[in-house]
């Protein structure tokens, strides 16, 4: 069994209702647009069981180990996944006690890395000074193929099979970005609104544009955005070595704390 270290948070409960939120939008336009996949998002326990099809990477069950009896959480989670024959991921909630952690490593789950939050209060009118070549600018709906393709291609990702960017392009609440660099679509970004904060996800930049600054003025715009909205908090998850982290932590963003996955 692996070491357990209690993990240290800053993070409020509107921020981890957003991702949330996020969650069940995504799994209800995954199955607006393909009712054949089966996507769905479910709620167990304090959490959210989701699937969005075979393979998708949002089969996730967030915010686990909330309740009382982590043994009957944890066999009401399997029991959404293993009859849809698929892998899927047990993401801990940050209130979470360490018999969580010990129940999943007892039962052959494998911690599979963080989830690193950042956050930004958007109260404070700091001026964004920093500057990178090209530009980014809001996308109408009218351009969400082209996001969803920029995204593709940022991503290393031929053809999207899970149809994850189709996906999120078709959610309601959610803003597109893209970004220009010699007069072609070199970046794209999204960002989520729920209520008064602003979740911001799906960040790339081709790789022939990138290292030119194009991820921060992707960042720079929907901070803009999201204070236009009203929202009075930014929130950003990027892997622990994400290049993206410089930039966040550039415009002011700080961390808020690791999200641990496990899966067999």
């Amino acid at each position: 069994m692996s070491a357990i270290v209690e993990p240290i948070f800053l993070v409020s409960n509107a921020s981890l209702v957003s991702r949330l939120e996020f969650a069940q939008e995504f799994a209800l336009a995954r199955a607006t647009m393909d009712p054949e996949c089966g996507s769905l998002a479910q709620r167990q326990g304090g959490g959210l069981c989701v699937y969005g099809g075979s393979r998708s990477p949002h089969n996730i069950a967030l915010n686990f180990g909330l309740t009382i009896n982590l043994s009957e959480e944890l066999g009401q989670a399997e029991a959404f996944y293993w009859p849809r024959l698929s892998p899927f991921q047990l993401e801990l909630s940050p209130q979470a006690p360490l018999d969580a952690y010990a129940l999943l490593e007892s039962r052959r789950y494998r911690r599979r890395g963080e989830i690193c939050l950042w956050g930004l209060p958007l109260d404070e009118q700091n001026e964004l000074i920093i500057r990178g070549e090209g530009e980014a600018w809001p996308a109408g709906r009218e351009q969400a193929s082209v996001w969803v393709r920029v995204l593709e291609a940022a991503f290393g990702v031929e053809f999207d099979q899970t149809h994850t960017f189709d996906a999120y392009a078709q959610m309601p609440s959610t803003r597109l970005f893209l970004a220009l660099m010699e007069g072609r679509a070199a970046g794209a970004a999204g960002m989520f609104v729920f209520k008064r904060t602003a979740l911001f996800f799906a960040a790339g930049v081709i790789p022939r544009y990138r290292k030119q600054g194009l991820h921060l003025e992707l960042l720079k715009t929907r901070i803009e955005a999201a204070r236009s909205l009203g929202c009075d908090f930014a929130l950003a998850e990027t892997a622990i070595d994400s290049p993206a982290i410089s930039n966040l932590r550039a415009l002011g963003f700080e961390p808020l704390g690791q999200l641990v996955r496990y899966a067999r």
